[in-house]
């Protein structure tokens, strides 16, 4: 995708119009979710940023350093976002590069929101996983056994 050179964000030279943040921890995309990149990349010609939600399915809870619950937020308000996100090129390097410290920033697109862009959402997928625990792999290979 890019790069960092002290604190200035640049995209490699191949990139034009729009990124894609693929993870290649990601199993094989089903096809309803490559439907719904469809629909990333059509957002994209309107829109500056966009990604791939699904709704949760446990109740979250924000709690104190000492583990005391502080509150139970609303899950219909809240969404798990998924990669792909899309993000035109131009307007993503300068809210990078204006950013005061990029590390705070847990996704690209929350460096879109805290610049005042709008990120838009898209229906993702729950086989749409990013493995990052032995269970996920137990996951994915369920997914991958079947006709995606």
């Amino acid at each position: 995708m890019g790069n960092w050179q002290g604190n200035r964000y640049t995209a490699n030279p191949d990139i034009r119009q729009m990124m894609k943040e693929y993870h290649v921890t990601q199993p094989q995309l089903a096809k309803e979710c490559r439907l719904r990149i469809n629909r990333l990349n059509d957002i994209l010609k309107h829109d500056m940023s966009d990604e791939l939600r699904i709704a949760i399915k446990d109740t979250i809870k924000q709690i104190d350093k000492d583990g005391k619950v502080i509150t139970t937020p609303d899950r219909d308000s809240l969404v798990a976002v998924q990669t792909p996100q899309g993000v035109r090129v131009r307007e993503y390097l300068s809210a990078a590069n204006n950013a005061d410290d990029i590390s705070v920033f847990t996704d690209d697109m929350s460096v879109m929101e805290s610049a005042g862009h709008f990120v838009y959402t898209v229906e993702g997928s729950y086989k749409n996983i990013k493995i990052t625990t032995p269970e996920d792999v137990l996951s994915a290979e369920v997914f991958l056994g079947e006709d995606i």
